[in-house]
């Protein structure tokens, strides 16, 4: 495996970063990650689309593929970072399997339960001077990664790099990490989606305006994210009865 991990490590360094996205894309449709329906995301924002990345850690194969991806931009992007957190159950797994690829520290957990139980998960794995990687599943709004990163900072550590295996594209969340200077990768995105769910679409894979639909919802609720501003606010007062993202599907 550490062959494996070399190889696509130094591959990363060639490949563009529209090539990766779309490599990844490609798995999550194949591979049944990709589903439409109606969907409440974790954000609260209903959706209809998710991606269920419980069916890559289904496939060792495809698990192992992702991580290597994901070990070999952690590298590329922030060598020498240590621990890798790992965000919820699902960026866990990712961030557990990279740790041993790069041979450093065990992924801590932050747990999918309430705000001070996530914080007692993690205590202990972060030092001061830390340079932290934070691994997430998916990313809609990055609430949950953003959490993580206040408790490594009150911590004396450093968030070097936020990595998701996929996300929505909303811009609020670029800028913000952009505004605290954290840099942000996604190893592929809603946009990469889409045009493999065209390809798909052209084979008669894919229902015909499947992408129009789903790029008609991500331009809405971008648009009205985008209105609020201040998005760290914004979040903390959604309400779940009036909250409008909910009827923007």
């Amino acid at each position: 495996m550490q062959g494996e991990f070399e190889s696509i490590g130094e591959s990363i360094k060639t490949e563009t970063d529209r090539a990766r996205a779309l490599r990844v894309a490609g798995i999550l449709v194949d591979c049944g990650a990709f589903q439409e329906g109606y969907f409440r995301l974790n954000s609260g924002i209903d959706s209809p689309m998710k991606i269920e990345v419980d069916r890559l850690r289904e496939n060792h194969d495809l698990h192992s593929k992702v991580s290597s991806f994901l070990a070999g931009v952690i590298k590329v992007e922030a060598p020498g970072s240590r621990p890798i957190v790992g965000v919820i159950s699902g960026g866990v797994s990712f961030a557990a399997e990279a740790g041993k690829l790069l041979h450093t520290r065990s992924a801590a957990r932050l747990g999918n339960t309430s705000g001070s139980e996530k914080i007692r998960q993690i205590k202990g794995y972060i030092s001061p001077g830390d340079r932290v990687v934070v691994v997430e599943d998916v990313i809609t709004t990055g609430s949950n990664s953003f959490m993580c990163q206040k408790y490594i900072e009150s911590e004396g550590g450093q968030v070097a790099l936020v990595v998701s295996i996929f996300g929505y594209g909303f811009e609020v969340v670029g800028r913000e990490y952009e505004a605290q200077g954290v840099k942000y990768i996604t190893l592929s995105n809603f946009q990469s989606l889409m045009e493999v769910l065209s390809w798909r679409t052209a084979a008669g894979c894919v229902d015909p305006g499947t992408t129009e639909r789903l790029i008609s919802w991500q331009k809405r609720v971008n648009e009205m994210l985008n209105k609020e501003g201040d998005w760290a606010p914004f979040m903390d007062r959604m309400n779940p009865s009036t909250n409008i993202l909910r009827r923007l599907v």
